[in-house]
């Protein structure tokens, strides 16, 4: 049985009505979202002497919650960092999780607490051992023996080590997976990370690039590589990178 015009206008209204409700929630669940993000996710680097911190992060056009950071833990021994990204709209709780739970490690770390050890729990404790759209990257640098240890989920990001040898530094070298575990990084390391892999001849541009002395520079240089290819993409990616300039000789641990 149809129905009348007036049956059908009126429940029309009503959808209409629902769907402003539903537009007002959400606002409101996006505006909770970036406040939460404003609030758990710093906007400055821990303070070590002997260690410059850079960052850049460039959104794409993809759909998905993204963050990184930098742990000192309380013994000031440790460098922690980890980077999450996972497939939906917003800050989700996921991510907001997964932050929370690492923060907690990374502050009250016991000796044996390792990123393998870390990275474990935390796929446990929110369910993502078998999840593809999520994707973990947590590593630790121990400051007395520039000892550099990292975990994976999902697709490992790229890195990128530039030693000084002599009076001047040498070209930038990714460095393979095989390596990436138990790295034994020198007394004057400039390392960048990437939150994806990297086309051969991008690759090829970055270590065969003018060579710059100065970090500042250098990242500059790096990225300038990593945003000219994006904007020729049909879909850009997000471009998470940061880099650390670390002098060993200038390292007081407390």
């Amino acid at each position: 049985m149809g129905l009348n015009p007036q049956e059908l206008e009126q429940r029309l209204k009503a959808l209409e009505s629902r769907l402003l409700n539903l537009q007002k929630e959400l606002s409101v669940t996006e505006k909770i979202a970036k406040q939460i993000q404003n609030l758990v996710t710093k906007n400055r680097f821990p303070q070590i002497q002997g260690i410059e911190f850079l960052s850049r992060y460039i959104p794409g056009e993809q759909n998905r919650a993204e963050g990184f950071d930098f742990f000192l833990n309380t013994k000031q021994t440790n460098l922690w960092f980890f980077y999450f990204n996972v497939e939906s709209y917003g800050l989700s709780s996921t991510l907001f999780q997964a932050y929370l739970l690492l923060q907690g490690r990374a502050f009250f770390d016991q000796i044996e607490n390792t990123p393998e050890s870390v990275l474990k729990e935390l796929t446990q404790e929110l369910d993502l051992q078998n999840d593809t759209k999520a994707k973990i990257f947590i590593a630790n640098i121990h400051l007395s023996t520039l000892k550099w240890n990292e975990a994976t989920l999902g697709e490992s990001p790229t890195l990128f080590m530039r030693n000084a040898e002599l009076n001047h530094w040498g070209p930038p070298k990714k460095i393979e997976n095989s390596l990436k575990k138990n790295l034994q990084l020198q007394p004057a390391t400039r390392l960048f990370f990437l939150n994806r892999s990297l086309n051969e001849s991008l690759l090829k541009k970055i270590e065969t690039g003018p060579l710059k002395e100065s970090f500042k520079d250098d990242f500059n240089d790096i990225l300038f590589h990593l945003e000219k290819n994006e904007k020729a993409s049909n879909a850009p990616h997000d471009i998470c990178f940061w880099g650390l300039d670390i002098n060993s000789k200038k390292i007081h641990l407390a």
